[in-house]
């Protein structure tokens, strides 16, 4: 959106990352808000048009406002990330 945020801010318990960062080691750092005692999963790819979804790791149980989960990609050129809140 030219010069505007293409984060939605008007919109309350957005399922987003609020944080991506790429620790020195090479690891990558993802943070998202959380609803307590809800499940989320996180899932990757190396490129968008691959059929499949890949879990990172195990689900993961929010006991605060926010989760963070360490990624260590070692090698990969390239990952995206989605996250989904389970039932």
């Amino acid at each position: 959106t030219p010069g505007a945020s293409n984060v939605p801010t008007n919109v309350a318990n957005t399922l987003a990352f609020t944080g991506l960062q790429r620790s020195p080691n090479g690891d990558v750092v993802l943070t998202w808000r959380t609803v307590p005692g809800r499940i989320y999963r996180v899932e990757f790819k190396g490129d968008l048009n691959a059929p499949e979804w890949t879990a990172l790791g195990t689900d993961f149980q929010a006991f605060s406002g926010s989760l963070s989960i360490v990624d260590p990609i070692s090698g990969a050129a390239q990952r995206f990330y989605r996250i989904r809140e389970l039932e």
